[in-house]
């Protein structure tokens, strides 16, 4: 009993006990209004905390060009004069040795530090989004291999970089520079287009290593309109643009030149744009003339030459009659041919006994005729 009376009177007094759980309480309450702040940043997601997206454009600087444009791995970017803001009319074999710079559809291009111009997008024909810089649409050229290099400026002459701002940038290569300026006469040119002379055709017209030219019917002077999977059988014959065609000794056709929608330069005879034939393998072949009736090959003044190939003279001339189909010549003096000749050897005797039997029966016939007489 003693025990009980004095653990009682070590427990504290109900109002001092209230007193203690309110204070225990609000203690609580501070604290959980201390560490929510810390709470709640660590709840966040862990986006929030990733690295800024990389530079779709970004600026390089170039020993020839100055500051240009160049994508997230330093490639030079281009424009093509042939564009119109917004729009681009690089498509097909363009498209294939100028790549567009493209982007997934609904993203936006990322400008890097020191890119003023303003970046954009436009929609290809394909459905791809292609990348554009004051609205023209940027692209990569095939021959640059490596960053830094910016071997598609001036290609064609409408091919250039792009300043930091958008600005055009039509600086020529040093290379050109350097050739319009050489310190030494240059050795005279090979001809561009020569001349040599064909078994079928006469004198044609062929390129610098006496492969054969051909012209394309559905051309017009100065304009060709084979592309694409055409100009793969067909490929033009190409000059680098702003020098001029030579001719051959005996090539007294004008030579000129008319630029393709690609950019590139091609050759062309009194207007007519020249080609190769693809399945032509060595100098002299001409396996191109008169296919699908619209190619055909061309003479030293540019005539064009429509002779069909040999081979199809040859089959259209109707074949003389064999040797072998004729009849045999009947010998002077021989027997009949459609008379049968029996026995070994040609034996006449059954023929003989045939007549013998006929001239017995005539005797006997008329021997009976002169008893009656």
């Amino acid at each position: 009993m003693s025990n009980h009376v004095q653990f009682s009177a070590l427990l504290p007094r109900a109002a001092t006990r209230r007193q203690l759980v309110s204070t225990l309480a609000l203690g609580a309450l501070m604290l959980l209004l201390a560490i929510q702040p810390a709470l709640a940043s660590s709840a966040r997601p862990a986006i929030a905390q990733s690295a800024p997206a990389a530079a779709t454009v970004a600026v390089a600087a170039n020993a020839d060009y100055g500051d240009i444009l160049v994508d997230a791995d330093g490639m030079t970017l281009y424009m093509f004069d042939k564009d119109v803001p917004g729009t681009s009319n690089c498509y097909g074999g363009c498209a294939e040795r100028w790549p567009p710079l493209l982007i997934a559809a609904g993203e936006t291009p990322v400008a890097g530090e020191g890119v003023t111009a303003e970046l954009g997008t436009t929609e290809r024909t394909d459905g791809t989004v292609q990348v554009t810089a004051n609205g023209w649409p940027l692209y990569y050229w095939f021959e640059d291999t490596a960053a830094g290099e910016t071997k598609g400026q001036a290609v064609g002459d409408v091919w250039w970089v792009m300043g930091p701002d958008g600005t055009i940038n039509r600086t020529p290569p040093a290379a050109a520079e350097e050739v319009a300026a050489p310190v030494e006469a240059p050795a005279p040119a090979p001809a561009t287009v020569a001349m040599v002379s064909n078994a079928d055709y006469g004198d044609i017209l062929v390129d610098a290593n006496g492969m054969t030219l051909y012209m394309f019917d559905k051309d017009a002077p100065g304009t060709s309109n084979c592309y694409d999977k055409c100009a793969e059988r067909w490929p033009p014959l190409l000059i680098a643009a702003g020098e001029t065609p030579v001719a051959g000794e005996g090539v007294t056709a004008e030579l000129g030149t008319t630029e393709r929608t690609d950019g590139t330069v091609q050759v062309t005879a009194n207007g007519w744009p020249l080609y190769y034939w693809f399945e032509d393998e060595a100098a002299g072949d001409t396996k191109g003339q008169a296919v699908g009736d619209v190619w055909w090959v061309m003479g030293p003044d540019g005539t064009i030459n429509r002779t069909a190939p040999a081979a199809a003279e040859e089959a259209a001339a109707p074949a003389e009659a064999p040797a072998q189909a004729e009849a045999p010549a009947a010998t002077e003096g021989s027997a009949p041919t459609q008379m049968p000749v029996t026995g070994a050897g040609g034996d006449l005797l059954p023929l003989a006994m045939a007549g013998m039997t006929l001239l017995a029966g005539g005797g006997w016939v008329a021997l009976r005729r002169n008893k009656r007489a």
